[in-house]
């Protein structure tokens, strides 16, 4: 296990290899939330809480294996939100809300070693039910408790002319949404907590021979998320319930006066959201990073010189996989790159 130390090595002359392990391992997790986080966050694409968080989960308990002090989750923490910020800048303050969330969570619960099993199990859960929540009070927020009423009736009026019994469907719909997390944090904790041993095997079963690291290759060939101003307006769900809405009243479920009060509520909301919130905290989250990456600027330069090396080692665990089918491509990806980088 190594020290986390601040080590200063010159990009030029030294390899990645020779960074602390702590930083190639808040590299890695800095990627996991710049670049899939961003892309999930672009396409608005469900699941983004379940497979980020996941990465997260998977990047804490590597943080709380190798790390003497449990107190390098916390600093490993803020210097993911300072990249995130500089990788994905338009990436939604709840983004960063969860980062701090999660990195919080590892701190408080990887108490020790003895216990390392149990605190990713933990972790893993809650992790999964903060992004679960977080989802439904914004839902509830912005649409208010009608939208609940509206869905109740509108899903039993469709049984009922089915040939159904009527029930309360979407509470059942919720708390299947929030087992569905419930399950992905069993799993993900029960991964992270054998994570090490699997990542050692694969180490012994990889050959590096061929790899070699050129720096030269780095921010140029990372993709970036470019601000597509219909996707903010329009995303999927607010486009599902107006057409909830329409269908409600066409079939006089609910009345006018309902419908308009939800839209109205859910208009207001948005704007103040996006025209006044928002800019506000990303300015604050601006200053807050800005004062961090003076006061972090040896550890921030150790993880961004790493970053490359974890895009080069991406592109040769992906070409090491090209017997593969696609499926199983993915499913071997992630674990050969961590097995590389670490």
């Amino acid at each position: 296990m190594e020290v986390v130390t601040p080590q200063l090595v010159s990009t030029a002359t030294a390899s990645p290899q020779s960074v602390s392990v702590f930083y190639r391992i808040t590299a890695l997790w800095a990627l996991c939330e710049a670049l899939l986080g961003g892309v999930l966050h672009a396409l608005h694409l469900p699941g983004t809480g379940l497979f980020v968080g996941g990465a997260s989960v998977l990047c804490i308990s590597l943080l709380a294996h190798h790390c003497p002090s449990r107190k390098a989750i916390l600093k490993a923490t803020v210097l993911v939100i300072v990249v995130k910020g500089l990788l994905s800048p338009h990436s939604p303050p709840g983004a960063y809300l969860a980062v701090f969330i999660q990195g919080s969570l590892g701190y408080l619960l990887f108490l020790g070693k003895n216990y390392f099993k149990l605190s990713c199990l933990l972790l893993g859960v809650l992790t999964q039910l903060q992004s679960a929540l977080q989802r439904l009070v914004i839902m509830l927020i912005m649409f208010g408790s009608d939208l609940y009423r509206v869905a109740h009736e509108f899903i039993n009026y469709i049984l009922k002319k089915a040939g159904f019994a009527e029930g309360d469907y979407v509470l059942y719909i919720v708390i299947g949404y929030i087992g569905l997390h419930v399950l992905m944090g069993v799993f993900v904790g029960w991964l992270a907590g054998r994570l090490p041993g699997m990542l050692k095997k694969q180490q012994h079963k990889l050959d590096l021979s061929s790899f070699a690291y050129s720096g030269d290759e780095v921010f140029a060939a990372l993709p970036r998320r470019k601000k597509n101003i219909w996707k903010r307006f329009f995303p999927f769900l607010t486009i599902s319930v107006c057409f909830l809405l329409g269908v409600s009243v066409y079939f006089d479920l609910i009345v006018y006066n309902t419908a308009y009060k939800i839209l109205l509520r859910a208009v207001i909301i948005a704007a103040l959201w996006i025209w006044v919130i928002t800019p506000l905290l990303r300015k604050v989250l601006h200053r807050w990073s800005t004062t961090k990456r003076s006061a972090l600027a040896s550890e921030l330069d150790q993880v961004l010189q790493v970053i490359p090396y974890i895009y080069r080692s991406a592109k040769f665990c992906w070409a090491s996989t090209a017997q593969f089918s696609f499926l199983k491509r993915l499913l071997l990806f992630p674990g050969r790159l961590a097995a590389i980088v670490i």
